[in-house]
């Protein structure tokens, strides 16, 4: 009896295998878009402090510089009593300005440290409400590349420090909802420190209080009524 045999042309089978090894995987190819947004956001980041000290300060910025570099604390409190604004950002402004100087790279860069420390507060955010490491990723660079946080990472002006602490903020919120120990005394002294910097912060925190209350979610809440 003839057995026949079925013999695949030899060509054919190496370009199936070639195929089949050179095809990067899914996850090859979410880990290579991970890569490409961690290098974007990196590159967000050190292209705001490349330009802290490119052009020369305008006049809302000479008015922060008139208003924190104050001789003593005693001299601030007395000037900030007559202004509209919220104290706390001059404040911690003026102690930066006593440790390190008072020069318009320590004004600047005081807004570049706080650009990075809210884009990192926004990531850990997007990892605390998802617990996924793309998530957390794309926060980030979403964070870092936004015209707003862009914009104010490198000027002298509260609304970097604002968005850092409102960032913070957001992460010890989610805490409160996830009922971990010790978030809602976090979440309120970040809170206090949001309203004591701007008014757009107080109204936030105003109107995320008034919506945790009615959902009945935040702790925070609860203590305050």
């Amino acid at each position: 009896m003839n057995k026949k045999k079925i013999i695949q042309p030899a060509n054919d089978a190496n370009s199936a295998a070639l195929t089949i090894f050179s095809s990067p995987s899914p996850r090859r190819w979410r880990i290579r878009l991970l890569i490409i947004a961690l290098i974007c956001s990196a590159a967000f980041i050190f292209k705001a402090l490349v330009a802290v000290n490119l052009t020369s300060l305008w006049n809302d910025e000479l008015s922060t510089v008139e208003k924190s570099f104050q001789p003593s604390l005693s001299f601030l409190i007395d000037y900030l009593r007559t202004d509209v604004h919220p104290p706390f950002y001059y404040v911690i402004l003026w102690l930066a300005g006593k440790i390190f100087g008072e020069t318009v790279i320590v004004l600047r860069s005081f807004s570049w440290v706080a650009y990075v420390v809210g884009c990192a507060a926004i990531s850990a955010a997007a990892w605390s409400y998802q617990k996924s490491s793309v998530a957390s990723i794309c926060a980030l660079l979403l964070s870092c590349s936004i015209p707003f946080t862009v914009s104010y990472s490198v000027e002298g002006k509260a609304y970097a420090f604002l968005f850092a602490l409102i960032s913070t903020a957001l992460v010890f919120r989610l805490r409160v909802i996830q009922n971990k120990p010790n978030s809602s005394y976090l979440y309120v002294l970040t809170s206090a420190a949001v309203g004591l910097t701007h008014y757009y912060g107080l109204g936030l925190l105003i109107a995320q209080t008034l919506t945790d209350g009615i959902r009945k979610k935040s702790a925070f809440f609860l203590v305050v009524a």
